[in-house]
């Protein structure tokens, strides 16, 4: 089963925003970064291993 998309009534104002926070955005965009670099650099040792 899966949800069904449709609106979302929201009757206070400002309910419902995202409350960005830089510090957590910033801390966020380096994990991932470096998770996918290491997963870049770990494909490429193996197909090097490999011979591709």
């Amino acid at each position: 089963a899966y949800p069904a998309p449709s609106s979302i009534g929201l009757y206070k104002p400002g309910q419902g925003y995202v409350k960005f926070d830089q510090k957590k955005a910033d801390e966020y965009f380096a994990k991932v970064t470096q998770k996918i670099a290491r997963l870049i650099l770990d494909t490429r040792r193996r197909w090097d291993e490999a011979g591709l």
